[in-house]
Parts: structure tokens; C-alpha cells; sequence
């Protein structure tokens, strides 16, 4: 799950959000400089980007679980991303897999074939594809995350300028 980060208030300089988790102080100076309504918006459309690849990983991973279609093949043309509200109107983003309605399971039963395959039966072992996929683009979704940062800061000052 992609996560915006989170917002502190620093008396000298006003509230700021904090990309700390990202590990670069430059970024954080420059993210810090700009409005609040920026830094949001700046932070919203990085941290959207840095998911991309943990979906096309998720979907991959789940076409593996599938060689040539089946129940899971649905599910992986099914998965998106959606967006979670945080704290002080800031968004996370996460992969979400599809509703029971998308796989045409009736509301009223209670069998979800995604969390099977996700947390196993008691003859079958857990598959955790989610986590396979986020674990895999992690490093790829801090550099995007990071990247679009600084893309975005340059742009909030030349767009304040």
C-alpha cells in the first residue's frame, strides 16, 4: 500500500507533510518550501504513481497462480487501484482485487475464491500474491515515489513563480 505520509507541524515553519519514510532530506526541504495545497497535491499524484508497479506485479503474480486462464485469470483483469482517505484530507492508495459482484458470486454467499487462494484451506497452503508483488516493487516504488517529488516540486515553484 502506497502511503502519502503524514502531516506534522513544525513551529518554526508551519505544518508540512512528511516524506520522511523516503529517506531523502533534500526532497523533504523542497517539499517542505512549497503551500500546503501543493505539497497534497504533489505527494497525491507521486504516491499514485509509485503503486503502478506493485499492480502490474500483483497481476502478474496472479497470472502465474492461472497458466491459461480460469477463476484467477478474472481476478487479475479485475485489479485496481483505489484510493484511501487519510487523516487532514491527505490519500493513500492501495491494490485492490475485485468485488464478488465483478466475479459473479451472489452478495448473499460467503465463498470468495481470492481469499482462498490468499489464505489457504486446510488442504490447500496460503498464496499470498499481494505481498509477493508489493515485497518485488518496493525499491522501484521509492525511486517513482521520489522522482515524482522533485518533478512535482519544480513544478510547484515554477507554477508560484
Amino acid at each position: 500500500m502506497a502511503y502519502t505520509g503524514r502531516t506534522r507541524l513544525d513551529t518554526r515553519k508551519g505544518a508540512f507533510i512528511s516524506i520522511d519514510i523516503l529517506g531523502d532530506k533534500e526532497a523533504q526541504e523542497l517539499l517542505r518550501r512549497l503551500p500546503m495545497y501543493l505539497q497534497k497535491s504533489v505527494v497525491d499524484v507521486s504516491m499514485k504513481e509509485a503503486i503502478r508497479p506493485q499492480l502490474a506485479a500483483a497481476k502478474r503474480e496472479v497470472m502465474a497462480l492461472e497458466r491459461g486462464g480460469g477463476r484467477m485469470a478474472k481476478v487479475a483483469k479485475k485489479l485496481r487501484i483505489v484510493a484511501i482517505r487519510k487523516k487532514r484530507g491527505l490519500r493513500g492508495y492501495r491494490v485492490s482485487g475485485p468485488k464478488r459482484v465483478d466475479l459473479g458470486i451472489p452478495p448473499h454467499h460467503k465463498y470468495y475464491y481470492p481469499a482462498v487462494v490468499t489464505y489457504g484451506t486446510a488442504t490447500t497452503p496460503p498464496n499470498d500474491f499481494m505481498f509477493r508483488a508489493h515485497q518485488a516493487t518496493k525499491d522501484e516504488s521509492f525511486k517513482i515515489a521520489k522522482d515524482m517529488i522533485l518533478k512535482g516540486v519544480r513544478l510547484g515553484w515554477q507554477s508560484r513563480a
